[in-house]
């Protein structure tokens, strides 16, 4: 390649260099594997290590135009194959729709540079002012440990995707994710309700061996939860292995300290502490603000879906305020400092490093959709409903909402390929627990929904995505509970589990090995107040193979069914199969012992932020 013509095309951006080497307030070239610092040497295309530059924040904008060049120098947008041609017709089009748009190039480190320099002067002719470098190492990306994205969404039922068998609504996105990697069939929350299942999911545990054997909320006497001070939650195992982890949306597991996302393994926190929102438009419940973003009280406008998505995709690119000095943060320094592997002492205080993929990620993204209200936005109603004329007011509503999260949802995943982030991102998408029959949720074949403790109820649509590694088109109708993607997650990142676990690893299964069934009795609990679950008093379901046994309410005789046989249970064996019962009855006897003096409520009864009433 002719040195005078790189040295040209740099010039045409103002970035003539000197001969005689580089400085640190030179522009750099930034990997994504270490080493982290250094710069190219234009005349040779060779990188030189300085660990005495710090790279600028390699921050991402809305305005920002990715384009991926690999080994052998070959063009990619979103993912996506281009020639040279079509590169061009991009560029210019990003540069009509946005004449300030940078452009991203992200460039495999053994590439030839002449075909960095023809994207240099395609952005040239396409009159792009301004654009980036980053050098990655292509080689590695397989031996890195995984990204990993796990979205949480509320109360979707087992029959509310296209995926999962839904004909009346439309989910092209989550379907694509289930397409592209593998569908569990037979995959259980923990609990038919909220709280216990996200402890469980963050705890690898059973809810109630953590203190959270019901739904945490506002007020104290009517709040059925306290998470324990010693469960070890899984962002602070990742975190010991290198990860950045952040949290954006539902957290539900406590409105004060020492129960928050920043005190309990979450680098950042961007989201909503409560449990249900009142009004998905003023993100309030019981007429409190419980938005923050990190210690910070936030209010920011729009439907909470959107709002969420937003901080999703600015967390991915690097763009969101925790990207920048701590004065101008709202995390404490003493808790940062030392904290964490993604936080570098600076002049201007300890600020975490800029989300450049050099440490692997965990985003928690857990949404307050579908649960009620049921309030889509009006155009998204006004679709369905033109799709849909002879839907009823109630399942248009509801189908609406599910249509927006799914818009959101393939947001989040278009920006993991806008960022080059999605080849190596383990991507999981899951249900807190059933849907809810009274607003019209479809649970499919599962009898009836959320709050009990029959199939539809816990059983929930769930699929992952790892490109390069689970299969995609596959299913798998391998028995596992909100509680296994703990020990799952902590095995694909190779971190050090935690100890005492419930939950078991369903790596294998997803990756298509073989893995024998378990040898294990499982248990799902919930416990309420008021006069229908008897002011305050826990009642149970266990599984084990096909025979399980449950309850809906305390003071309820427990049923037997057996799930093989009668899918739909129908038929209470619980007489037929004396010994079947006594079995599953000590089993869950056992666990009830266990865990029944894990205190779930605080010392005098009101736990961190809830209100005496």
């Amino acid at each position: 390649m002719n040195g005078l013509r790189a040295l040209a095309v740099l010039a045409a951006f103002g970035w003539l260099l000197p001969l005689t080497g580089w400085k640190a307030e030179d522009r750099v070239w930034e990997f994504k594997t270490p080493p982290a610092r250094g710069v190219l040497d234009i005349r040779n295309g060779q990188f030189v290590p300085r660990p005495d530059i710090e790279p600028p924040p390699f921050a991402a904008r809305p305005s920002e135009f990715f384009v991926n060049i690999d080994q052998e120098g070959r063009y990619s947008v979103a993912g996506e194959a281009c020639s040279l041609d079509d590169l061009k017709k991009r560029l210019s089009a990003a540069y009509v729709t946005d004449v300030n748009v940078v452009v991203l190039l992200r460039v495999d480190k053994r590439c030839k540079w002449e075909a960095v320099v023809t994207a240099m002067e395609a952005c040239v002719k396409a009159k792009i002012k301004t654009y980036r470098i980053a050098a990655v190492d292509g080689s590695a990306r397989r031996e890195s440990p995984p990204n990993v994205l796990l979205i949480l969404v509320d109360d979707l039922g087992y029959g509310d995707l296209s995926c999962f068998g839904a004909k009346d609504l439309q989910t092209p996105n989550i379907d694509r994710l289930a397409a592209a990697g593998m569908r569990l069939t037979q995959f259980y929350a923990n609990s038919p309700v909220c709280s216990p299942t996200r402890a469980a999911l963050l705890t690898g545990r059973y809810p109630d061996a953590v203190g959270v054997p019901g739904v945490i909320r506002t007020y104290a006497n009517n709040s059925w939860g306290l998470l324990s001070k010693d469960a070890v939650l899984l962002p602070a195992v990742l975190k010991k292995a290198g990860y950045r982890t952040a949290i954006v949306g539902k957290w539900h597991l406590g409105l004060g300290e020492p129960n928050l996302p920043n005190l309990r393994g979450f680098d950042f926190f961007h989201g909503f502490l409560g449990d249900m929102m009142d009004d998905y438009r003023t993100h309030r419940r019981d007429g409190k603000n419980y938005m923050r973003l990190n210690a910070q009280t936030v209010d920011p406008p729009g439907h909470a879906t959107d709002v969420f998505t937003q901080w999703a995709c600015e967390w991915l690119k690097g763009d969101c305020p925790d990207f920048r000095p701590s004065e101008n943060g709202t995390v404490p320094l003493e808790q940062r400092k030392g904290d964490s592997p993604v936080f570098a002492e600076t002049k201007t205080g300890t600020v975490p490093k800029a989300n450049t993929g050099t440490v692997p990620f965990f985003l928690y993204l857990a949404y307050n959709a579908p649960h009620d209200p049921i309030q889509p936005p009006p155009e998204w109603l006004a679709k369905y409903k033109a799709r849909n004329p002879a839907a009823t007011e109630k399942r248009a509503k509801l189908a609406a909402l599910i249509e927006h999260l799914d818009d959101g949802i393939g947001r989040v995943l278009a920006t993991l390929k806008e960022t080059g982030q999605a080849d190596n991102t383990l991507v999981i998408f899951v249900s807190d627990n059933g849907g809810s029959l009274p607003v019209g949720a479809n649970n499919g074949p599962l009898n009836n929904g959320k709050g009990t403790m029959l199939e539809g109820g816990i059983r929930v649509p769930m699929c992952a995505a790892w490109p390069g590694r689970i299969k995609p088109g596959s299913t798998n109708d391998r028995v596992a509970l909100t509680m296994d993607l703990f020990p799952t997650i902590c095995e694909a990142a190779g971190a050090t589990r935690a100890e005492n676990l419930d939950g078991r690893s369903i790596l294998p299964t997803l990756l298509g090995k073989p893995q024998p069934a378990e040898d294990r009795t499982l248990f799902w609990v919930r416990l309420e107040g008021g006069g229908r679950y008897a002011g305050g008093v826990p009642f149970y379901a266990a599984r084990r193979g096909d025979w399980k046994l449950l309850q809906n309410f305390p003071k309820e005789p427990l049923r037997l069914y057996n799930l093989k046989d009668d899918p739909g249970e129908t038929t209470d064996l619980a007489v037929q199969q004396p010994q079947v019962y006594a079995n599953l009855k000590k089993a869950l006897d056992e666990h009830i012992a266990r865990c029944q003096r894990v205190p779930y409520r605080a010392p005098g009864g009101i736990g961190p932020g809830e209100i005496s009433k």
